[in-house]
């Protein structure tokens, strides 16, 4: 008896792991990592994943967290979850950040504040959120030492699958 295809998605959601924009290459990549964030993403899409999480850090965070919401316009099933560590972590922003940030917790469809207490640890609990709620991390990662290499090993101890950024040379 012929049987048809498995139709079921391989992944349903996806978060995002980065670091802040001084410690990504020079400015003028930023290009060059958005379109790298945009393929994944796109990849992510035809893999099946519709919500995708975003840390709302500097940097790789905010970069992901708008070609999501660029992309909606094309995939209106898309979803934007933005977890934050508590309220109030982006006081000190520069202000373009700041702008851009509040635009993406307006358009996101959920804001998840993972604590109520201002603390360094309130930055861990924000990325193992993520990590537990995810099928698949999207990395970019240059430095091991750093929150996202730490997301990156609670990713991979948990068998997620990882999408490692690789940025030129």
């Amino acid at each position: 008896m012929n049987r048809p295809p498995d139709v079921t998605p391989r992944i349903r959601t996806v978060c995002f792991s980065g670091h802040r924009p001084e410690r990504l290459p020079a400015r003028s990549e930023r290009g060059i990592l958005t379109s790298l964030l945009y393929q994944e993403i796109l990849d992510a899409l035809h893999d099946g994943a519709q919500v995708f999480y975003s840390g709302m850090a500097r940097g790789v965070d905010l970069y992901a967290a708008e070609t999501v919401l660029g992309l909606r316009r094309e995939h209106p099933a898309l979803r934007l979850i933005c977890a934050c560590p508590f309220e109030g972590y982006a006081r000190s922003f520069p202000a373009q950040d700041s702008y851009r940030l509040r635009n993406i917790l307006m358009l996101a469809d959920e804001v998840v504040y993972v604590s109520a207490q201002a603390s360094s640890e309130a930055y861990f609990i924000r990325n193992r959120y993520m990590v537990d709620h995810a099928d698949r991390l999207i990395a970019v990662m240059l430095h091991p030492r750093s929150g996202t290499g730490q997301t990156l090993r609670y990713a991979e101890r948990l068998g997620k699958e990882i999408r490692l950024v690789a940025l030129p040379n």
